[in-house]
């Protein structure tokens, strides 16, 4: 059942991967490639299939993305692909994160209620002052690189609120954006994601509230099932939400760690 369960989430990743990048598929492999920015963290590759020859379908993805001039990058469930991790731990593509897999379906959702002052507001499509303070709040939450990365996010936000993929929210405390969090939605799920807020505003509830709010909304549309990938020291603010752990997401790469 839990092997099911994060076999489906994989047709969210292939989904949500494919906004504002180009798709190549390389053996068991499908590799998405930004089309505005050499950003490390901006092109990515999954596995979508077993395979019996993981090193040749490395090496072949290895010489996929150097064509591209992009450095390889993976992202994958262990308990899907448990024969891929050894050939990457000897091809010396290091592991990056490891990750726990948590799984929220529609009636789940625990009430979060915010305890602080910050209001949270959804970002519309073709919202530039919106999509900026997102981008902005999340870059100094996070390394999403500068210049043309900056560049590559925004394309793919643009694209996910016009189209209904993504849907993002900001928290706000005396006009200033303090927090940030979206959903990338497609494959039948939706991927909780960029959750932030600025470390001065931090334990005082604003993450919480504004993943409550995003997700209360999503499944208020119809939608049943929510997941995301969590560091440890985060898994009770996602315990409390509903989430429920169901596996392990691994990240390798060729980008010195």
């Amino acid at each position: 059942m839990t092997l099911d369960r994060l076999r489906a989430l994989i047709r969210n990743l292939q989904a949500t991967a494919a906004l504002g990048r180009d798709t190549v598929a390389v053996g068991p492999f499908r590799a998405y490639f930004s089309r505005d920015s050499r950003e490390y963290l901006l092109s990515v590759a999954l596995p979508v299939a077993d395979c019996d020859d993981w090193p040749g379908a490395v090496a072949a993805l290895m010489q996929t993305f150097n064509s591209r001039e992009r450095t390889l990058r993976l992202e994958y469930f262990a308990e899907c692909f448990p024969t891929l991790t050894p050939v990457l731990e000897v091809t010396g593509i290091k592991r990056e994160s490891t990750a726990q897999v948590m799984v929220l379906d529609a009636g789940a959702l625990q009430v979060r209620p915010m305890q602080s002052r910050a209001r949270v507001e959804f970002v519309k499509p073709n919202d530039e002052s919106g999509v900026s303070g997102f981008l902005s709040v999340l870059t100094r939450c996070f390394d999403l690189g500068s210049g043309d990365g900056v560049t590559g996010w925004r394309t793919i936000l643009r694209t996910g609120l016009s189209d209904g993929t993504i849907q993002a929210a900001l928290a706000r405390v005396e006009g200033e954006i303090v927090g940030g969090a979206n959903l990338l939605i497609g494959g039948g799920a939706a991927e909780l994601a960029g959750v932030g807020t600025l470390p001065a505003y931090r334990r005082r509830g604003i993450a919480a509230g504004l993943c409550y709010r995003l997700l209360a909304d999503h499944f208020a549309q119809g939608h049943r099932v929510a997941w995301l990938s969590s560091t440890p020291e985060l898994r009770p603010l996602y315990d409390r939400l509903g989430f429920k752990r169901i596996g392990t997401q691994l990240n390798y790469g060729l980008k010195r760690i």
